[in-house]
């Protein structure tokens, strides 16, 4: 876990230990003593196990960018090729030097408009700045690559997919170039015939989502079985049955 994180975190990986051991003590001085370099989170009780449906220690799970679990297991078996396909899901700008800690500020907070006129302005003043650049670039190419893998999302029958990934762009990257094309891009796929279904899936999914990120398992699994139910064929079903399954149901 050490390596993953160390190698992928420029990437956009995260890597998070959760424990409900006690006593707290005993968590961090194994912590220190093992030289743990990721994140441990210390939770009260078994919710998040029965929110993942753990069964056995130690269980892995690998979350995408949507925050849906796409793989499971004893971290021994988990190949790091499934990483690259989920990290172009992520946002990862390479942060600036000191000097330009107020455009850093804008990146951390996402808003990336701001940054982007912000790195405009210094480039006047220094347009050969190679930092400057090298973000400038990022951020442009940005906006392809989420247009991008939203227009293969649509192409592959994900529409549900494709609308997120099109709002991400309307809402977090407004005020980037090519941004302005994801609204109507979104549309069309809302006026799709084919993707009706496919739609209201992925809205059912996101509620039971929503439910466990509450921590209201129960109905989180209730919601994915009618979702299951109702929308089999869907790619938003074949998530819940996902769900369904890594919780022996």
């Amino acid at each position: 876990m050490n390596e993953l994180n160390a190698k992928y975190k420029e990437q956009g990986l995260v890597v998070v230990g959760v424990t409900n051991e006690t006593p707290r003590k005993m968590v961090v001085e194994t912590v220190e003593k093992t030289k743990r370099e990721i994140i441990i989170a210390i939770v009260k009780g078994d919710k998040t196990d029965q929110a993942y449906g753990v069964r056995g220690f130690p269980s892995s799970y690998l979350i995408d960018a949507g925050g849906h679990v796409v793989w499971s297991g004893h971290p021994a078996s988990f190949e790091e090729s499934m990483l690259k396909p989920l990290l172009a899901q992520t946002i990862s700008i390479t942060p600036l030097p000191e000097a330009f800690k107020d455009i850093n500020a804008w990146l951390t907070k996402r808003s990336y408009a701001k940054a982007y006129e912000a790195i405009g302005k210094a480039l006047v003043k220094d347009p050969a700045q190679a930092d400057l650049l090298k973000t400038k670039g990022e951020l442009e190419g940005l906006v392809k690559r989420r247009m991008d893998d939203a227009k293969k999302a649509a192409d592959d029958g994900d529409f549900g997919t494709a609308v997120d990934l099109y709002n991400e762009v309307s809402e977090q990257l407004e005020g980037l170039p090519g941004a302005t094309d994801a609204k109507p891009a979104r549309e069309a796929v809302e006026k799709n015939p084919a993707a009706k279904d496919e739609l209201a899936a992925h809205q059912q999914l996101k509620k039971a989502d929503a439910l466990l990120a509450g921590g209201d398992s129960d109905k989180a699994i209730q919601a994915w079985k009618a979702l299951v139910k109702k929308f089999p064929d869907t790619k938003a079903g074949k998530r819940a049955s996902t769900a369904l399954r890594q919780r022996g149901m």
